[in-house]
């Protein structure tokens, strides 16, 4: 019975060291030390069913660069119906830590004002 309880303690212990250490819950910055940063996604061709458009994830596309993004959204535009326009146009936002800004232009994105609420 003894043994027992050892090796239970030291499977508990090795199971723990395997998994890694307890991550802690991002630290969320300040609204001071935030910014809206956004881009322009414009694709597909009205009239044409299989040129379907679905825009990137901006949170995915940031977050694989390692920039943490803490909120999103998304501005839709108009576009027109004539066959050789595009099928979909938004800018996407995106709030980010005022020390990425840099990180973002890289990929694209330009500071912005907060985006419109509804």
């Amino acid at each position: 019975m003894k043994y027992y309880i050892i090796l239970m303690l030291l499977a508990i212990v090795s199971c723990r060291e395997i998994s890694g250490p307890n991550n802690p819950e991002p630290i969320i910055p300040s609204v001071d030390e935030l910014i809206w940063v956004a881009t322009i996604y414009v694709g597909g061709r009205q009239c044409d069913p299989a040129d379907r458009y679905t825009p990137p994830d901006v949170k995915l596309v940031l977050n694989e660069a390692g920039i943490a993004v803490y909120d999103t959204a998304i501005e839709y535009y108009l576009v027109c119906a004539a066959c050789n326009c595009p099928s979909y146009a938004a800018m996407h936002f995106a709030s980010i830590s005022k020390k990425q800004l840099e990180q973002a232009e890289q990929l694209g994105f330009q500071q912005k004002d907060p985006p419109p609420t509804n």
